[in-house]
């Protein structure tokens, strides 16, 4: 197979796609009636109609049928379309084309004419044309995008195309936080996600948090941490950098668990309220408060990824509790998020009733095997019957700090 015959093979399988993708809508769009006759419709009516009586010698065994249908009704969009279809070579062929395009034209919600005019842009090497197509396609079949999206994202793996949508992208269609959100869900390799979202933050309407967060979770599981902060960072803006330190939103003065893993991550429980409340004592601003209803639940819903480089640190924090009843208490802990998550700091329980103070971890992250870090509060249960917990938990300013090298172990 030669390579323009092999290269057209692989696109009409887009098409093919497509196709599968609109099986379960109606195979023809028939909701806009057409209303006029195209003056270059006019042309070539007469061009077919002397094809009926003598048609090409590889005409497949509708043609006549097809040929008669558009003779009767050149108007109606599905006629011109099946008689573009079944068009074969020879001095007609740019007639047929012309007919496929008049077809495409009318037809836009139409997903198997537009499967077949995205393969014939696809086959001249025109994808903005056919990426028009199948953005036509996505706006007005919502329950298929994600078919839809599989395509582009085939088409993407060529770098001409990529950039090609990257730059339909940073003109936010509609859909695109659908698309980027279902990314990471695709059969895409993370290597063509992650070439398309670089050159998307480059563009004056990059990936925001939201849309980055379903893909950043999947580098992480691929082992690409390093990367994924990389790219969280980057879509933080700049009131959201500044709270960017080795904890982000410790003080709890920004919205909750709003910017993905880096962030706070909020699981929610039945009968446990987590959220920020503004502190009516102490001159605290916003603190994180917990209440607990008194169900048994063994809680460990609240965490944050960390990014520290190897050194040893101090985690400061403020808390106070009221009336929380459980013999154990609450701890903060730190692990390495390495298999086995090994525990390296834990704080003082944390329970019965006190105002406002301080508590300590200090801990060392080890100089390799600890990329990451996870920081999370626990309930410090050991049996069945340390489950129940009933009261109020706050807490204010987490940080993490470096500690500084004791001069005498640097001689």
């Amino acid at each position: 197979m030669n390579r323009s015959t092999s290269k057209h093979a692989a696109l009409s399988a887009v098409a093919v796609m497509l196709i599968i993708a609109a099986a379960a809508m109606v195979s023809f769009d028939a909701s806009n009636l057409d209303i006029a006759r195209p003056p270059s419709l006019e042309k070539l009516v007469p061009s077919v109609a002397s094809t009926q009586a003598s048609p090409p010698p590889d005409a497949p065994g509708d043609w006549q049928s097809n040929v008669a249908s558009f003779i009767a009704d050149p108007l109606n969009r599905y006629a011109v379309y099946l008689l573009g279809r079944t068009s074969s070579g020879g001095s007609t062929a740019a007639d047929y084309a012309r007919l496929l395009s008049l077809a495409a034209d009318r037809s836009r919600r139409d997903v198997e004419i537009q499967a077949m005019a995205v393969d014939r842009f696809l086959a001249e090497d025109s994808f903005p044309q056919a990426l028009e197509r199948l953005d036509g396609l996505i706006r007005s079949n919502p329950a298929r995008r994600t078919r839809l999206f599989d395509a582009l994202l085939d088409l993407a793996q060529n770098a001409g195309n990529r950039r090609v949508l990257v730059d339909l992208l940073a003109q936010a269609p509609s859909w695109r936080k659908d698309f980027l959100t279902y990314m990471p869900r695709s059969a895409a390799s993370a290597q063509n996600a992650s070439m398309l979202m670089t050159e998307l933050r480059s563009t004056r309407s990059p990936p925001q948090s939201s849309e980055l967060a379903p893909f950043i979770s999947k580098l992480i599981e691929g082992g690409a941490i390093d990367q994924a902060y990389s790219f969280w960072l980057n879509a933080l803006t700049e009131a959201q950098l500044e709270r960017a330190g080795n904890i982000y939103n410790g003080d709890f003065e920004a919205e909750l668990a709003q910017l993905g893993p880096f962030d706070w991550v909020v699981v929610p429980t039945r009968n446990v309220v987590a959220r920020t409340v503004r502190n009516t004592s102490a001159d605290r601003g916003t603190v994180l408060e917990l209440y607990f209803a008194g169900s048994e639940i063994l809680y460990r819903n609240i965490h944050q990824r960390l990014m520290l480089p190897p050194g040893r640190y101090s985690l400061t924090g403020a808390y106070r509790a009221n009336n929380l009843e459980n013999d154990r208490g609450f701890v903060w802990r730190l692990y390495c998020n390495a298999a086995g998550q090994q525990m390296m700091g834990e704080s003082p329980a944390m329970k019965g009733t006190r105002d406002w103070g301080p508590f300590v971890i200090d801990f060392t992250i080890p100089d390799a095997g600890c990329t990451s870090q996870i920081l999370r509060l626990e309930l410090n249960a050991r049996a069945k019957l340390d489950l129940r917990v009933r009261g109020i938990l706050r807490f204010d300013d987490l940080k993490i700090d470096r500690q500084e090298t004791d001069s005498r172990q640097e001689g």
